[in-house]
């Protein structure tokens, strides 16, 4: 099948990344929506069953990189191309003050919220570079721009979502690929 959109969605099944896939689908896009809950991906599958694009789902944890790397090539197999990369995925992680925020929850949510987006860049700009360009969208939520008590890890992620960001775009300006961050 080969369309003229064709979108990766990370974190597709959670609320932003629904309504997105729902819209692009909704809009004759053909989306590879990517989660951890297969159960959620079948409910979005089916919600998206009578638009007009098509929804591929896809089960994977996008803070590894073999499954990250995987992705564009997917789509680009399942829909003869891939034209934009929605790197939503996120957690919020725990809510406590710094000095108690366990190492392991931090690590945690900096796997999710950054490293995925860095992996999702990482094996993404050469696929939309071969395509001849391309959007890559990263979700840095307003939690990039600003601090909140309480959510260390998630403030330092969104905050290395727009630096990943804007280092990203400056790259690529001139390459036909346009890098933003959602905030």
């Amino acid at each position: 099948m080969t369309v003229e959109h064709a979108v990766v969605v990370t974190g597709a099944a959670g609320g932003l990344g629904s309504e997105t896939v729902k819209v692009l689908a909704g809009r004759g896009a053909a989306v590879l929506a990517v989660d951890l809950s297969e159960q959620a991906l079948d409910e979005l599958a089916a919600d998206c069953a009578e638009l007009d694009g098509a929804v591929v789902t896809h089960v994977a944890d996008v803070a590894e990189a073999t499954a990250v790397k995987a992705l564009p090539e997917q789509a680009i197999a399942d829909f003869g191309r891939l034209t934009a990369i929605f790197n939503n995925a996120a957690i919020e992680g725990p809510l406590a003050p710094i000095t108690e925020y366990c190492e392991e929850e931090y690590d945690r949510v900096m796997h999710v919220n950054a490293k995925s987006v860095w992996l999702g860049m990482k094996y993404g700009v050469p696929s939309l570079l071969e395509q001849g360009g391309g959007i890559i969208i990263n979700t840095a939520s307003t939690g990039g721009m600003m601090g909140w008590p309480s959510l260390s890890g998630y403030i330092a992620s969104k905050h290395a979502v727009v630096g990943m960001t804007r280092v990203v775009a400056l790259e690529n300006a001139g390459t036909g690929i346009r890098v933003n961050a959602l905030c």
